[in-house]
């Protein structure tokens, strides 16, 4: 038993069941004396929407993944090397195998009764394009224990520690970034030459801007998500509300039937009371006078 098993266990169920697995999984740890694995399996991160669809894939799908990190590689070794039109003829190859894929998450997920909004399939995808451009992201795609979905600049690796449920699943070594993009029919630069860094401070304040833009929109998914999260509990608490009046209703129309059948019922028992109270007074009397009668025949009775 170790942190990966649990790990791959707990990270193919849906979100909203991890929480509850994952406190149960630690705590049966803990009783059987692994004292520190189940501290380490409290501290796993419940998984958002889109890294659960991205471990949905590794598990059900894999092979779609790994022809997406197997093109990725392709499109690594092809910068500097294929013409220009042999490299875009591979991006639409790209474009074209991340939305599939994607789209396939999508599907899987809802299979199982999860509903995934445009932000966080766009997410999916971003994630998907970025394994392709980071070989060690493409290797943690693959390990089916993502915490969380990760793009890549392209210029600095993927943060597997927020990403990866298990880091140690994927050790590091190397960038893992793509090679600086070349001209083909540049020539190769020899050691006596050394690479005009002229253009270093423009780089560096691009490369800080799309980080910021990255960020921001990373953040604005988030956001997104969670509202899109919110409408769906305000309409799971609607149609419960809605289903609580309809029982309300019937309830009530129930109530009213039997209302009216019991103030019938009182209309007949009141009737059937009179007419008894009526047949009672009209003995009564009968009596009254057969007594009388007796009593008048009696010997030595006085006359009436």
């Amino acid at each position: 038993m170790d942190l990966a098993t649990a790990a791959r266990e707990l990270y193919g169920l849906r979100p909203d069941g991890f929480t509850a697995a994952r406190n149960e999984y630690a705590a049966r740890t803990r009783t059987e004396g692994h004292r520190e694995l189940a501290d380490e399996v409290k501290r796993l991160r419940r998984p958002t929407t889109a890294g659960w669809v991205l471990n949905l894939l590794a598990r059900e799908d894999r092979e779609e993944l790994e022809a997406v990190v197997e093109l990725g590689g392709r499109l690594r070794d092809a910068v500097g090397v294929l013409a220009a039109d042999q490299l875009r003829a591979l991006d639409r190859q790209r474009r074209e195998l991340t939305r599939a894929v994607a789209a396939r998450g999508a599907g899987l997920a809802e299979a199982t009764g999860q509903r995934v909004a445009a932000p966080v399939l766009a997410e999916v995808e971003e994630s998907l394009r970025a394994a392709m451009v980071d070989e060690r992201a493409g290797r943690a795609l693959l390990t089916g224990v993502l915490v969380d979905a990760f793009s890549s600049t392209g210029l600095e690796p993927v943060d597997l520690e927020r990403v990866l449920a298990v880091p140690d699943l994927v050790p590091a070594g190397g960038t893992g970034t793509a090679p600086a993009r070349r001209h083909p029919s540049a020539p190769p630069r020899t050691p006596e030459e050394p690479a005009p860094d002229d253009d270093a401070p423009r780089r560096e304040a691009a490369r800080r801007r799309l980080e910021d833009a990255s960020r921001a929109a990373r953040e604005a998914a988030e956001a997104a998500r969670d509202a899109e999260e919110a409408v769906h509990a305000a309409v799971r608490a609607r149609r419960e509300a809605d289903q609580r009046v309809e029982d309300l209703r019937a309830r009530l129309e129930d109530a009213e039937v039997a209302a009216r059948q019991a103030h019938a019922a009182e209309d007949t028992a009141r009737t059937a009371r009179d007419a008894a109270e009526g047949r009672r007074r009209r003995a009564a009397e009968a009596e009254s006078r057969a007594r009388a009668a007796a009593v008048d025949g009696l010997p030595g009775a006085p006359p009436g």
